[in-house]
């Protein structure tokens, strides 16, 4: 369907009360160059009974409280000597804009699914989401819909969150809307990024030694060597119903229990090699994010409340035959081991 957002002029908003002037340095996992850019997301909101149409200014003045408690994102980024990024916290303030569109959410789809061709009307106008040194660090565009629901419409620079992070902040806004600005229930930001800093000298565990030697080439990769225009993209949705027929080709003894995440990435990545045509020889290998925030183990690596970029990325090879010819087991096993190396010492 068409939507068309009636937008308010971008105003920028801070922190409701004074905030440390400071310098604060980036962990090297938030340093990394393919996190500078801004990172957008659309969350759909529906009206619960008994609950009133929300209103600009209580987003407005729950977006200024939270920016108290996380007055970093309210700074700027810049570029220190030797190419590292700093945040310097000046209050400066973040963007938010008020929109209308005159659709129902029961219009967008239910629920709104990608790919949404009408997602740009409900994202503020970033210019360029590459650049991210000296601009805002948080977008905020609130889209009120005819029925009540709304939508909201964020950017936020990678450099400081990640999705688990952004989340956690726009979780504090929705609190302090709800509650007043009552800051009682909110879940305290930690900043802490030198928990992710690298050791000196660096050190790499040999595991992940045996595998950077294993690359090799990539000119006889047909992914790798695919120009990404060429490429073709593609969503799949898989439902309860899938989850069941797909669990069904999975080992009945594993202790614990398969996760829905390693059951379709094990038949995602078999599915793929398959499809490529891969020669039986060549190594295929698998890449994943987990998140090292601690609810997938006993101890938490770092603290409850950290908001930065916590994502590890653990990887495995094997060859196209071993992964396409043995049972999924063998595919599971893989996943499995590559989550379970991913200790806090690893990370």
């Amino acid at each position: 369907m068409s939507l068309v957002a009636d937008r308010r002029k971008p105003e920028l908003v801070l922190p409701a009360r004074a905030t440390p002037r400071e310098t604060l340095a980036l962990s090297d996992i938030d340093d990394h160059r393919d996190l500078r850019y801004l990172q957008p997301a659309v969350e759909f909101f529906r009206i619960v009974d008994g609950h009133g149409r929300p209103t600009k200014a209580v987003f407005r003045a729950a977006l200024a409280e939270a920016l108290v408690h996380y007055y970093p994102l309210a700074g700027r980024l810049r570029e220190a000597p030797g190419g590292r990024l700093v945040v310097e916290c000046t209050g400066e303030g973040v963007v938010f804009v008020e929109a209308e569109a005159a659709v129902s959410l029961d219009e967008l789809g239910e629920p709104p699914l990608p790919a949404c061709t009408f997602v740009e009307q409900l994202l503020c106008d970033v210019g360029d989401a590459r650049v991210v040194i000296g601009v805002p660090l948080f977008f905020m565009q609130v889209t009120q819909l005819r029925c009540g629901g709304f939508v909201i419409g964020l950017h936020i620079c990678h450099n400081i969150a990640d999705g688990y992070g952004s989340t956690q902040f726009l979780k504090c806004v929705a609190d302090l809307a709800c509650t007043e600005g009552d800051a009682s229930q909110i879940v305290s930001p930690v900043w802490n990024r030198d928990l992710l800093t690298a050791r000196v000298p660096p050190h790499i565990n040999p595991a992940y030694e045996e595998f950077l030697q294993r690359l090799g080439t990539t000119a006889d990769d047909i992914m790798l060597s695919t120009p990404p225009e060429e490429m073709a993209g593609r969503f799949f949705l898989f439902g309860p119903g899938d989850m069941a027929s797909l669990r069904r080709h999975a080992p009945v003894h594993l202790t614990p229990p398969v996760t829905s995440f390693e059951l379709l990435t094990a038949v995602m990545w078999r599915c793929r090699t398959v499809a490529l045509g891969y020669e039986h020889h060549q190594r295929v290998r698998l890449m994943f994010s987990l998140n090292a925030r601690g609810r997938w183990k006993r101890h938490a690596l770092v603290p409850r409340g950290f908001y930065g970029n916590a994502l590890f990325y653990p990887a495995v090879d094997t060859t196209a035959e071993e992964l396409c010819f043995n049972p999924l087991g063998y595919a599971l096993k893989l996943v499995r081991e590559a989550k379970r190396d991913m200790t806090d010492d690893n990370v």
